[in-house]
């Protein structure tokens, strides 16, 4: 019988198991004789992923000069590794969305919209002002809430009064560490390691709080992606609500903003804000309101 939260989690039959597609894509991640054929050799078995990832290369994420029309072409254009990234999350988030993970009454589309903008901020920040790898921060950036519906799955009614009571990301976490001992990153993190994802992108979901914890540990495991993974988490959840900054949270976007200077966190900011009605066009799903946008801006 699983004891640990940890032996619930990785014996638990009812959370989603990865695509064939999926585990495809990640086994890619592996090979070191990568070249796009190959890739869209993998990609190309379904339709339905080769239709996503056109539309995403062609969308104000990546503004190519002529449209994108053949697989191929869009795994040149990107790169390989941007490329499978793409691919990957897509096949992941349709994975998570058609399972419709309900064990306890979440907020769903509050939680993609979020995990969404949180993805598109990273990027932008991470590849466009650090020279990190855009893909890894999407994906990574992306999945970093994944512990939740890990948590929901798993304890059902027990997560429920937490979750719920939570005001904030950062009562949550609070809330999780002081009830589990673990908070959902953590968590998330052994799903995708029992997906078997790259061992990068599931360090950075589990140190992906990270800016909301203060323990000593935080210095040893930050990396700029793991820092711009947390940083992304916390921009888009206030821009999603209206509600007073923790002061953890003040400390922080006050620390990143002379980090990443003024100006280039505007552009970054600018940028995003551009990209989001064709995002919304990819995820089927309104990401935030004219008001909103109005008020970033």
């Amino acid at each position: 019988m699983p004891t640990t939260l940890t032996d619930r989690i990785i014996a638990c039959d009812t959370l989603p198991v990865l695509p064939a597609i999926a585990m495809q894509i990640v086994e890619l991640h592996n090979q070191e004789d990568l070249y796009a054929a190959k890739v869209a050799s993998v990609i190309s078995q379904d339709p339905t992923l080769v239709a996503k990832l056109l539309q995403i290369t062609n969308s104000s994420f990546f503004p190519f000069r002529r449209e994108v029309t053949n697989v191929v072409q869009a795994i040149t254009i990107l790169g390989v590794n941007l490329a499978m990234s793409v691919a990957l999350s897509s096949s992941l988030i349709k994975m998570l969305r058609d399972a419709e993970i309900t064990a306890i009454d979440i907020d769903h589309d509050y939680f993609w919209r979020k995990n969404i903008l949180t993805a598109l901020i990273a990027s932008e920040v991470g590849g466009s002002k650090l020279g990190l790898d855009r893909g890894d921060a999407y994906v990574a950036s992306l999945l970093q809430d994944v512990g939740i519906l890990v948590f929901s799955e798993v304890l059902g009614d027990e997560y429920r009064t937490v979750y719920n009571n939570a005001r904030s990301h950062y009562d949550l976490i609070i809330m999780e560490q002081r009830n589990w001992g673990m908070d959902h990153a953590e968590v998330g993190a052994i799903l995708l390691a029992k997906w078997q994802l790259p061992n990068q992108i599931v360090e950075v979901v589990q140190h992906s709080h990270s800016m909301l914890k203060v323990s000593p540990e935080t210095a040893e495991v930050e990396t700029n992606l793991i820092y711009i993974s947390s940083l992304a988490g916390i921009v888009a959840e206030q821009w999603l609500l209206d509600q007073p900054e923790h002061e953890p949270v003040s400390s922080t976007l006050l620390d990143a903003l002379s980090y990443l200077g003024e100006a280039n966190y505007a552009e970054v900011i600018s940028r995003v804000i551009d990209a989001i009605p064709s995002a919304e066009a990819v995820f089927n799903m309104d990401l935030l309101s004219s008001a909103k946008i109005e008020k970033i801006a």
